[in-house]
């Protein structure tokens, strides 16, 4: 039976996040807007590259992952991210 690590305090005497409790506070998933049709369309055809699965809504949304962002970001499409936080 494996038991898991404490984490060390810090300088300051706070406890440090353990890099896998990071990993589980990050989103996994966002909503994102790209209002003009011209920018969808190039969307669709970069998320065509990424083999993960993604949603669209009404009024323009999205449901993807990190991996979307990315080729987003790589295609130079601008969007908004309308994710809420926490």
């Amino acid at each position: 039976m494996q038991t898991k690590k404490k984490p060390k305090p810090s300088k300051n005497g706070a406890r440090e996040i353990a890099p896998e409790q990071k990993a589980m506070e990050m989103p996994h998933a966002f909503l994102i807007r790209i209002p003009k049709r011209a920018d969808r369309e190039r969307a669709i055809a970069a998320f065509l590259h990424v083999p993960k699965t993604r949603c669209r809504f009404k009024d323009n949304r999205f449901l993807v992952t990190h991996d979307h962002i990315e080729a987003l970001k790589k295609a130079g499409i601008p969007f908004e991210d309308i994710t809420e936080p926490n």
